[in-house]
C-alpha cells in the first residue's frame, strides 16, 4: 500500500505504465465512505480515466481503454480463440463454467 497526499499529482507523475489503481476510504460513524463520491466524480472528469466501485471500501480507477472486453479480446487473439466462443457475464458465462465443472465431479 502506498499513501499519497496529492492524488492528482501522483496520478500525473506515476500513471504512464499503470493500468489500475485502488483508493481505500475510511467510513464515518454512520457508515458513509468519507470523500468517496467527490473523488469518484473528480476522477471521472479526467480525460482517459474511468473510476468504478471496487466493492467494500474502495474505489478503483484505470485507463478508460483498459476494459474487461479489451482484455478478453487481446487474450482470445493470443490464444487463437474466436470471440464468438467466449461468454460474458451477460451471457451467463460464469454459470456455464460452473455447470461444466459440476459435470466433471
Amino acid at each position: 500500500m502506498h499513501l499519497v497526499d496529492d492524488l492528482a499529482g501522483y496520478v500525473r507523475k506515476e500513471s504512464r505504465d499503470v493500468q489500475k489503481r485502488a483508493i481505500l476510504f475510511s467510513s464515518s460513524e454512520d457508515g458513509i465512505l468519507i470523500g468517496w463520491d467527490e473523488i469518484r466524480e473528480y476522477l471521472n472528469t479526467r480525460p482517459g480515466v474511468h473510476a468504478v466501485d471496487g466493492g467494500c471500501d474502495n474505489l478503483e480507477f484505470n485507463r478508460s481503454d483498459a476494459t474487461k472486453a479489451a482484455g478478453l479480446q487481446t487474450l482470445a487473439v493470443m490464444l487463437g480463440i474466436p470471440m464468438n466462443e467466449t461468454l460474458s457475464n451477460n451471457e451467463d458465462g460464469v454459470a456455464v463454467v460452473l455447470e461444466r465443472i459440476a459435470s466433471l465431479i
